[in-house]
């Protein structure tokens, strides 16, 4: 075997080593964003059933307190506050 045979061999397995290593790293990497994802999702999807809740919640309250526009509220409070706060709390 030449040298040159020698040198092109050892390029050649030291290209394959260094490509190797790039995809590990970027196989790793992708894992990575793969499980910040998942725990992105999960937060996400806590996230729309607690503001589901309080919208559920919001809803009771405008139910209960007959759909009034604001000022109709403002009027209301300032008349019976502690009924109100009963209502509310």
């Amino acid at each position: 075997m030449s040298f040159l045979s020698v040198e092109s061999a050892t390029d050649k397995q030291s290209i394959e080593q260094s490509s190797t290593e790039n995809v590990d790293e970027l196989n790793q990497e992708l894992l990575n964003l793969k499980n910040q994802y998942e725990e992105l999702e999960k937060i996400n999807k806590q996230l729309l059933i607690e503001k589901e809740d309080l919208n559920n919640q919001l809803n009771d309250r405008s139910i209960v307190l007959g759909d009034h526009p604001v000022s109709d509220l403002n009027l209301f409070e300032a008349e019976n506050p502690i009924e109100l706060q009963q209502e509310v709390g």
